[in-house]
């Protein structure tokens, strides 16, 4: 299988995974420009730099934001998604996690939540507000 066959075949997966109707939505959810995608589905780009080998910035954003295996995608080795999150467990207080294709998209799961987080404050501190209103009506009326 080449390198943009295993892009291809990754991609689809993607696809099918996220719910994603068209690559564009992918390249979006990656961070990256689509033309340069769509450059590297065509192979006038790489997954990986010519002169070094090593995987290009786009191919470990779309790794990194969807817990695809840079291997699987520059060597075609091993399994599509990372399915470990590893540690170390020696009794030294490390941890070690495991689990089917765990993974964290940190920046865009860490700042949904926490705008879900404001907004159920302000929800919390309206409800207050509304309580406490309430409360000086009822002394109001004895």
């Amino acid at each position: 299988m080449t390198k943009n066959e295993q892009l291809i075949r990754v991609l689809n997966e993607v696809m099918a995974k996220f719910g994603f109707e068209y690559k564009r939505d992918i390249a979006e959810a990656a961070g990256i420009n689509y033309t340069h995608l769509s450059e590297m589905i065509s192979g006038k780009r790489g997954v990986t730099e010519k002169s070094s080998g090593k995987i290009t910035a786009s191919a470990k954003k779309i790794c990194d934001r969807f817990g695809v295996s840079p291997d699987f995608l520059i060597n075609g080795t091993g399994n599509v998604w990372v399915s470990e999150i590893s540690g170390n467990q020696n009794g030294n207080g490390s941890t070690q996690i495991f689990g089917d294709e765990n993974h964290v998209n940190s920046s865009t799961t860490l700042d949904k939540a926490l705008d879900e987080i404001a907004e159920q404050r302000k929800l919390v501190a309206k409800a207050q507000e509304q309580i406490d209103r309430l409360i000086t009506l009822l002394e109001k009326a004895k």
